[in-house]
C-alpha cells in the first residue's frame, strides 16, 4: 500500500500546464490560457528505490506512464483559471528483488486489484483552481476520485477484507486530502517570478508539501536562453522531510528524516503560449521509521527503514 501511495501522489502531482507572455526583450512568465482550452499531457516517471527493513535489503525499478487531458473550464474576470483534470490512461512497470509485475488501466481481464483501481481512474478526475501565477486557490473533486478508487475492489463476502478497504480509503483520504493535493500541485505550478526577466536572470521559490510525506523545498530558476521561440527554464531545488509530527500509514505511525536535490529543465514554447516539455531528476537518502504497535503478545517496536532512491521524469504537454 506504501506504493499505491507513492504512485497516487505522483499521479496527483503530475499535471503542469504553463505559458509564457512575451515584453520586448524581456519575459513575464504566467499561466495565460483560455476557456476551452485542451492539452494533451504525457508523462513517464523512471524509479530505482533501494531500501533495508530489518537487515533485509529490497532493490526496486519503477516506470509509471500517466496520460491525461486538462481542460480550462473558466479564466475570470482576475485572471483566476479552474481546470479539469481527466485520467486517460496509466501503466506501472515494477520488479523488486527480480520480481516483476504491471498494473494497467487498460487491462481487461486481470484479476489484480490495483489494476482494478487504476482502471476506474480513467475518464474520472479533479479540479483545480488557481491564480495566474499558479498559486492553488481550491481543489475539488479528490475525495469522490479516491472513493471510486477503493470502491472498485471486490471485498465479497469477507468482513476482514472490508474492514481492509474502509481503513485504505480513510488513509489515503488523510493523506491525499484537498489540503495535500493544494500543496503537492501548487509544486508543479507556482514556478512564476511575479516582475519580468531577461535571460540569465533567477529567482527562488519556496514550498511546502503536505502529504504522506511532509516536505520544505527551496528551489531556484533560471531563464537560460531564449531560442527558435523557446524558452529554456532550468532548476535546482534542495528538499528535506519535516519530521516533526508523524503521519498515519494505516493505523500505524510514521516519521521521515529525507533530504535530497532535485535538478531539471523546462522548455516552454512562446509562440503557443503553453509548455513544452520538461525533465527532472530527483536524487533522495534518509530513512523512514513506522511505530508497530503492540499486538498478540508483541511488544510495540520502531522499525527503521533506510533508503534512496533516483528518479527521473519527463512530460511533455500538447495543445489539442
Amino acid at each position: 500500500m506504501l506504493r499505491l501511495k507513492k504512485v497516487l501522489s505522483a499521479l496527483l502531482i503530475s499535471g503542469m500546464v504553463f505559458s509564457l507572455s512575451a515584453c520586448n526583450s524581456n519575459l513575464a512568465l504566467f499561466i495565460n490560457v483560455k476557456a476551452g482550452d485542451n492539452y494533451k499531457y504525457h508523462m513517464l516517471m523512471n524509479q530505482t528505490t533501494n531500501t533495508e527493513t530489518m537487515g533485509q535489503k529490497t532493490s526496486s525499478k519503477q516506470d509509471m506512464t500517466t496520460d491525461y487531458t486538462i481542460s480550462v473550464a473558466d479564466v475570470d474576470s482576475e485572471g483566476n483559471i479552474t481546470l479539469n483534470y481527466k485520467y486517460d490512461a496509466i501503466k506501472v512497470d515494477m520488479e523488486t528483488n527480480g520480481t516483476k509485475q504491471t498494473i494497467d488501466s487498460n487491462a481487461s481481464d486481470s484479476d489484480d486489484p490495483t489494476s482494478g483501481m487504476y482502471k476506474s481512474l480513467i475518464g474520472k478526475g479533479f479540479s483545480t483552481k488557481m491564480t495566474k501565477y499558479g498559486e492553488i486557490k481550491e481543489v475539488s473533486g479528490i475525495d469522490e476520485m479516491i472513493n471510486s478508487m477503493v470502491e472498485s475492489i471486490d471485498s465479497g463476502d469477507s468482513e476482514e477484507m472490508a474492514a481492509i478497504i474502509e481503513q485504505t480509503k480513510a488513509s489515503l483520504k488523510e493523506s491525499f486530502g484537498d489540503e495535500a493535493i493544494k500543496s503537492s500541485i501548487q509544486q508543479s505550478t507556482n514556478i512564476f517570478p511575479k516582475t519580468s526577466i531577461k535571460i540569465g536572470d533567477s529567482w527562488d521559490v519556496n514550498s511546502s508539501i503536505k502529504a504522506l510525506v511532509p516536505m520544505d523545498i527551496k528551489t531556484t530558476y533560471t531563464l537560460d536562453k531564449v531560442e527558435n521561440g523557446i524558452a529554456y527554464v532550468s532548476l535546482k531545488s534542495e528538499y528535506k522531510t519535516d519530521n516533526s509530527e508523524a503521519s498515519d500509514f494505516m493505523g500505524m505511525k510514521m516519521t521521515t528524516d529525507l533530504s535530497g536535490t532535485m535538478t531539471g529543465t523546462i522548455k516552454a514554447n512562446i509562440k503557443n503560449g503553453f509548455l513544452s516539455e520538461g525533465e527532472i531528476t530527483q536524487n533522495m537518502t534518509g530513512k523512514m521509521s513506522i511505530n508497530v504497535p503492540a499486538s498478540d503478545g508483541v511488544a510495540e517496536q520502531t522499525i527503521d527503514m533506510p533508503m534512496d532512491s533516483v528518479s527521473t521524469v519527463t512530460y511533455t504537454t500538447t495543445k489539442m
